[in-house]
């Protein structure tokens, strides 16, 4: 399934050297931190996902003004986008106005009002617009961990906790809590999937057992395949490209069971 059918070539971006693109996902620490809560305060679990993610950040000078605001400077943006000719077909089958004569094709583009698919600025723009949304919501940003949040009451009683990794978002609350969250951010973002335990996040699989919830990447693991040299016979003989590469990818699976997660 296409995540987008419209997607920029960042690379070819003349500011992408000049840009600040700082843009942090949830950490190891966090992903523990949010099962403890939910198993010490008897919350409920769920996993979110915000559609389009990337469309919903900020514009480019929202970004801009942001950054500034945190002392941070980031150069003016005014991207325009060349797209491939029959991308122009499909949008004029939307809205006529964007009918463009074949002799016109490759001198006119579309000018973006916020990073597309593909810029090098698109994940800290939604960033920037989550985190600040969280907050007009009442949440509190935790020190260890710029994408984990966490609400109290005027009593200073916990009621709920969000961890964000780009935009797949871990949370646990009351009924309630969650109730009122998902309604705020899906008027803000729109379509939100909900999925409740057990669920798949960060590659992980979180269940509920009966005293707590667990963690495991069984799947994950069951999915990994033994790799079996053919030519064993001499030790100290060069690999192969294809060794190298199947060699390759066997260690990337294990560091991200071992390592990262």
């Amino acid at each position: 399934k296409p995540k987008s059918r419209l997607c920029a070539r960042g690379f070819l971006d003349p500011q992408k050297t000049e840009l600040p693109t700082r843009s942090t996902t949830a950490t190891r620490l966090s992903q523990r931190l949010i099962l403890s809560c939910a198993a010490t305060h008897n919350l409920e679990l769920a996993s979110w996902d915000i559609s389009g993610a990337f469309l919903k950040g900020f514009s480019f000078e929202k970004v801009r003004q942001t950054l500034l605001r945190r002392g941070i400077t980031s150069p003016s943006r005014k991207v325009v986008i060349i797209p491939p000719a029959n991308v122009w077909k499909h949008l004029e089958s939307f809205d006529p106005s964007f009918k463009v004569e074949d002799s016109d094709l490759g001198h006119v583009g579309l000018l973006c009002n916020k990073p597309a698919y593909g810029l090098v600025d698109a994940p800290l723009a939604w960033q920037l617009c989550l985190h600040e949304t969280l907050q007009e919501t009442g949440g509190t940003q935790s020190l260890l961990d710029e994408n984990f949040w966490f609400w109290k009451d005027a009593q200073g009683h916990l009621q709920g906790i969000l961890m964000t990794h780009v935009d797949d978002l871990a949370i646990a609350g009351a009924p309630d809590f969650m109730l009122q969250k998902h309604k705020f951010l899906s008027q803000k973002f729109g379509k939100i999937t909900v999925q409740n335990l057990p669920f798949v996040h960060c590659g992980c699989r979180y269940s509920k057992i009966p005293d707590g919830f667990k963690v495991d990447q069984q799947e994950f693991v069951d999915a990994m395949k033994v790799h079996d040299p053919k030519d064993i016979k001499n030790p100290d003989r060069p690999l192969t490209p294809e060794e190298t590469s199947q060699l390759r990818s066997i260690l990337g699976g294990l560091l991200w069971v071992t390592a990262t997660r």
